[in-house]
């Protein structure tokens, strides 16, 4: 590729990476500005979501190399 002297293995890159974390700090902000954000701890719904026992589907799709 033009412009690059080296490339790097996938897996080595995704190795580094989470060897050398980037902090982010916190911040309380409000529902309508959150949108694009992410989450600083995780998120539990206090009712079922969804609300109501029914599925528009029934079953599973799953695709898969053999």
């Amino acid at each position: 590729m033009r412009g690059f002297r080296e490339r790097a293995d996938v897996a080595a890159v995704q190795a580094w990476l989470g060897e050398h974390p980037v902090p982010h700090g916190v911040e309380v902000v409000p529902l309508g500005a959150a949108s694009g954000r992410r989450l600083a701890a995780p998120l539990v719904a206090d009712r079922p979501v969804p609300g109501f026992e029914r599925a528009a589907m029934d079953g599973w799709a799953v695709a898969g190399a053999a």
